[in-house]
């Protein structure tokens, strides 16, 4: 699961990098149904980082959608 400070890297397989947020939030709003797949990525501190030798941890997330039906 997510944790706060966590980075979206990709959504579904698609790169997020070199997006910006606006295209980023397009990839979402594009998703109408099904699972999403998102790759997260976190952040190592300096410290901990030199003693693990690893700069980012990654783990995928699913999510299940539902279409949203307009309310009258």
């Amino acid at each position: 699961m997510g944790h706060c400070g966590d980075e979206i890297l990709a959504v579904n397989g698609k790169p997020l990098h070199g997006l910006s947020h606006k295209e980023a939030i397009t990839v979402f709003k594009e998703i109408k149904t099904g699972q999403v797949q998102l790759h997260l990525g976190r952040r190592v501190p300096r410290k901990r980082k030199e003693k693990e030798q690893t700069q980012t941890t990654q783990q995928p997330v699913q999510w299940k959608t539902q279409a949203q039906r307009p309310t009258a």
